[in-house]
């Protein structure tokens, strides 16, 4: 195994490598009823965090110099997994509508292109 050299080509890799890991975990989750969390960061620095019941709680489980919590107690403690996914979310909607921008702007062009032929005759 060896790096990716291109780095669009390493930004794509990651990306779905990371939703591929999410998707095995949250099935483990379900199907073992097992507590993880999983941190990722991205090449650009971003983390990406995972995790059952949350992140925050599957850590606290293994760090014994902090106090056990429950997230689900204190709805006034926002959690880091819901932050992120929430993040990516707006992050794949934004990707999304530049798309749809771009296409109405080929679109637009080509209307405008159409119309000014037609006048010309």
């Amino acid at each position: 195994m060896r790096m990716i050299p291109s780095k669009k080509a390493r930004h794509v890799t990651f990306s779905k490598r990371k939703s591929g890991l999410f998707k095995k975990a949250s099935e483990l989750s379900i199907l073992t009823g097992a507590h993880f969390a999983i941190i990722v960061f991205s090449p650009g620095g971003r983390p990406f965090s995972f995790g059952f019941p949350c992140v925050n709680t599957a850590i606290n489980r293994f760090l014994p110099s902090m106090p056990m919590t429950n997230d689900y107690e204190d709805p006034n403690r926002v959690n880091l997994s819901i932050r992120c996914q929430y993040h990516n979310e707006l992050l794949q909607r934004i990707e999304a509508e530049k798309k749809r921008g771009q296409q109405l702007d080929l679109t637009l062009k080509a209307i405008r292109h159409t119309w000014f032929k037609s006048s010309d005759n």
